[in-house]
């Protein structure tokens, strides 16, 4: 606004942010949304720097967002040290659940079917196929929930020229 200049309530002179604590606003698939809970503490790095922050849920929105299938998630952390910028993007590493004895596959030995997912394990000497049921997933592992069981011997290479009960020969590097 330069002096002399004439002001309606719709012109913008100031914009005023609170920064400590500062509000973080995030997204979680729908299929998390059973797995949060506000009060619920999480951790985050920013872009700028890799330092770890840490934040706390305070509200999250009733309804999922239907024309994404996510839902929205309103978080606070303190900002004391003003290292947090309003605006700015972060990374968010929010624990769902911690779960023992869980089984991780490498993604590459799931093969999708019409019902489902399988797998083929070593059994005897040859090829075993058994369909899965899978949760969560990172970038390079799958979790399964059953068909297999730990000690199984998982294929994971040639899996697509494999039929069920042809001989395998295992070779280890």
């Amino acid at each position: 606004v330069s002096e002399g200049s004439y002001v309606t309530p719709a012109s913008r002179i100031a914009s005023v942010q609170n920064i400590n604590p500062v509000k973080i606003d995030f997204t979680i698939p729908e299929k998390y949304a059973g797995k949060i809970a506000v009060g619920e503490e999480f951790s985050f790095r920013t872009e700028e720097n890799n330092r770890i922050h840490k934040g706390k849920i305070y509200a999250i929105e009733p309804k999922i967002d239907p024309s994404t299938r996510s839902l929205q998630v309103r978080a606070l952390s303190y900002n004391s040290n003003e290292l947090l910028i309003p605006g700015a993007f972060i990374r968010i590493e929010l624990p769902l659940r911690q779960q023992d004895n869980a089984i991780l596959i490498p993604t590459q030995a799931v093969i999708p079917v019409l019902k489902g997912q399988k797998v083929f394990l070593y059994k005897d000497g040859l090829a075993k196929s058994f369909e899965i049921k899978t949760e969560n997933r990172t970038e390079d592992r799958i979790q399964v929930t059953e068909g297999i069981s730990p000690g199984d011997t998982l294929i994971i290479t040639g899996i697509m020229s494999l039929k069920p009960d042809m001989p395998v020969n295992i070779i280890v590097n």
